[in-house]
Order: C-alpha cells, then sequence, then structure tokens
C-alpha cells in the first residue's frame, strides 16, 4: 500500500510541474509578442484554464492524501448480512469462468453470486453452467437487453440484503466483502462503496497507459470525492448497494 501510494505521489507531482511548466512557457512565449482582436481572447482562455487545472489538480492531491491518512482502517464487520453479488455478461466466454472463480471463495461467510447471461451468442452460458452450484451460484439465461436490463433482472432474483454488482471481466480482492461492510457498519449513511479499480493485465505501453487514466481518471477523483463524503460515480467493475 505504502508503495501504491509513494507512485501515485510521483505521478501527481510530475502532472502538476508539467501542468505549472506550460503556464510559465505560455506566459514567457505570449509575453514577446502582442496579440489584438480574437487571438488575444483565445490566449488569455488558454491560460485561465491552465490555471484552472493546476489548481484543481492540486486540491484533488490534498483531498486524496487527506483521505489515506485520515481514513480508519477497519477489518472485521460486526455482523455479516446476505450479499448477492451480480455479474451481468455478455459473450464473454474467454473469462466468465475466472471471474466466477475470483469471487467463489471470498472471506466472507454469507453471499451467493447470481450470474445474469444476456442473451450471449457464444459460449458464454455454457461456460457459466460448469461454474453453477446449488447453494452459492446461481446462473440465470436473459434475453438480450443490455448491461442495465441484466442487472435490474439480478436486482429482481436477488436474496441479499446488499447488492455489489462487478463487470465479467474483473476479478476483486478476497476481502472485499469484509471491508465494504465494516465501512457501511460504521457510517449508517453510507449508500453505496465504488471500489478502486485495477488495470491487472497491462502487458506493453498502451495497456499501461490504459492502467494510468484509470488511476488519475478515476481512483485518484473518487479517493478526493470520498474525503468529503461526495463520491458522484460508482464504477461498472465493482460497486456495492
Amino acid at each position: 500500500m505504502r508503495n501504491f501510494q509513494m507512485n501515485i505521489m510521483s505521478i501527481f507531482f510530475i502532472v502538476i510541474v508539467g501542468v505549472a511548466l506550460s503556464v510559465v512557457f505560455f506566459i514567457s512565449n505570449t509575453a514577446s509578442y502582442s496579440s489584438s482582436g480574437w487571438q488575444y481572447y483565445i490566449e488569455q482562455s488558454m491560460l485561465y484554464y491552465l490555471l484552472f487545472i493546476a489548481a484543481r489538480t492540486a486540491i484533488l492531491v490534498v483531498f486524496s492524501f487527506g483521505d489515506f491518512y485520515f481514513r480508519k482502517s477497519l477489518t472485521e464487520p460486526k455482523s455479516f448480512p446476505v450479499i448477492t453479488i451480480l455479474i451481468p455478461c455478455y459473450n464473454e466466454a474467454n473469462v466468465i469462468k475466472q471471474a466466477i472463480q475470483s469471487v467463489a471463495n471470498l472471506d466472507y461467510p454469507n453471499y451467493e453470486i447470481l450470474v445474469i447471461d444476456d442473451g450471449s451468442t457464444d459460449d458464454t452460458l455454457m461456460e457459466a453452467k460448469k461454474c453453477e452450484s446449488k447453494n452459492k451460484i446461481r446462473i440465470i439465461s436473459h434475453e438480450n437487453t443490455g448491461k442495465a436490463g441484466a442487472l435490474n433482472r439480478g436486482i429482481n432474483e436477488a436474496t441479499g440484503d446488499y447488492i455489489l454488482c462487478m463487470d465479467a471481466d474483473s476479478m476483486l480482492k478476497n476481502d472485499v466483502l469484509k471491508l465494504s461492510m465494516a465501512y457501511i457498519q460504521r457510517n449508517p449513511k453510507i449508500a453505496s462503496i465504488a471500489g478502486n479499480v485495477v488495470v491487472g493485465n497491462a502487458k506493453d505501453i498502451l495497456t499501461y497507459f490504459q492502467r494510468l487514466e484509470y488511476i488519475i481518471g478515476l481512483n485518484f477523483h473518487k479517493t478526493a470525492q470520498s474525503f468529503l463524503s461526495m463520491v458522484t460515480i460508482v464504477p461498472g467493475p465493482i460497486g456495492l448497494f
């Protein structure tokens, strides 16, 4: 965790320095000549935009690390209500078994898994059926209505007091349910838990940039918003309600 936070700090230090250098370069470059008319207003708008981005990034960094350092660590919930894990899937034959197996043995004593096949045209339903368990894992065949429709079908079929939604190409950490319930039980006002999404199969420069985009575009902003209890988006790959 400490290494992860140090990586985040390094990334955002580079971002802030880059924005600051851009502002300095812009000011020094435009100071050498005088523009008039619409060019002047465009240049001023760009300058103010860069200043806004720099200030916004600095504020998000402060809130993000504030949430990390002031958040109380919790590991065990007081009780273990039933949680239903929903896995909607469409043409995910290559990954659906891994997704189911990743949640089949989570460190939580009271949960069920619902896999909703959204009218797949490949072998997704067949592959999912191989993992079906009478007491824990149910496979539902649903006509194709899109992810929202599949999730609604799963919610209607769920028996749990809480719902965790995940994608068919996602994998969860073993303690995710315990940690989520511990935070919810500590603060009854919490309506949902937004998961920390990380790209796990980064193998080349493109996927490494995608991992960086997830860290900056999703996790960093949500951590800053969490400091103010104002998370605006719960991501599709993992969210508990």
